[in-house]
C-alpha cells in the first residue's frame, strides 16, 4: 500500500496548530492570573528569599556599570589633559628654546684637526687630545656670537683685560712655598719627631 503524503503533512500541521493553541491559552492565562501566582503567599519564603537575592544583585550590577562609566570618563579626561599639558609643554619648549640649527662653530684649524688621526683616546691621544685642544680656546674664538647665557660673564674679556698685565699679589702663595714649607702628605706631627727636638709648631 502506497504512503499518503499528503494525509502525513495535514496531521503534522494540525498537531502543530493545536499545540500553538495550547501554548498560547496558557500564556494568556499566566498573564491575566500572574499576580496571584507571583504573589508571596504562592511563591513562599524560598521564593521571597531568591527574589531579594536577585534584586541585590541587580543593584550591584547597576551600580558596578555605573562605576565603570565614570572611571572610564575621568581616564578619557585625564588621558586628554595630559595631551593638552604634553602639546602646552612642547610649545613654550619650541618659544624658549635657541635655534641650536643656526649655530655655526668656526671649524678648527688644519693642525688641531690633525690630531684626531694620530694615537688614540686611551693614551691621551686621537680624539682625547682633540677635545682638550679645543676646550682650551675661549668661545669666542670658537663661535661668531654668543648662544648659551653662561657665555655672557667672560664673552670677550680679553678685548678688556690683558693676561700680560696682570701681577700675582705679593701675599699669594707661590709654588716654592707650596714645595718647601709642607710635605707632600701634609703637615707634620709631633709624635713623628723626637722628644728631645724642639717643634716650632708646638
Amino acid at each position: 500500500m502506497a504512503r499518503n503524503t499528503f494525509a502525513d503533512v495535514r496531521s503534522t500541521n494540525f498537531m502543530k496548530d493545536g499545540f500553538r493553541k495550547e501554548d498560547d491559552s496558557a500564556l494568556k492565562f499566566f498573564i491575566r492570573h500572574k499576580d496571584e501566582f507571583l504573589s508571596d503567599e504562592a511563591c513562599g519564603a524560598n521564593a521571597l528569599t531568591m527574589r531579594n537575592k536577585l534584586a541585590r544583585i541587580i543593584a550591584d550590577q547597576e551600580r558596578s556599570c555605573a562605576l565603570a562609566r565614570e572611571n572610564e570618563e575621568r581616564r578619557r579626561q585625564e588621558a586628554e589633559e595630559r595631551a593638552k599639558k604634553e602639546e602646552e609643554r612642547r610649545k613654550n619648549y619650541a618659544r624658549k628654546s635657541p635655534d641650536f640649527s643656526a649655530v655655526n662653530m668656526r671649524p678648527a684649524s688644519p693642525r688641531t684637526r690633525s690630531l684626531l688621526y694620530d694615537g688614540v683616546s686611551q693614551e691621551g691621544a686621537g680624539r682625547a687630545l682633540y677635545l682638550k685642544t679645543r676646550y682650551e680656546k675661549a668661545p669666542e674664538d670658537k663661535f661668531p656670537k654668543k648662544y648659551q647665557t653662561s657665555w655672557d660673564l667672560g664673552w670677550r674679556l680679553s678685548d678688556k683685560i690683558r693676561t700680560d698685565e696682570l701681577r700675582m699679589s705679593k701675599y699669594a702663595r707661590r709654588s716654592i712655598i707650596e714645595a718647601t714649607f709642607f710635605s707632600r702628605n701634609g703637615m707634620p706631627k709631633a709624635e713623628t719627631y723626637e722628644s728631645g727636638s724642639r717643634v716650632w709648631f708646638r
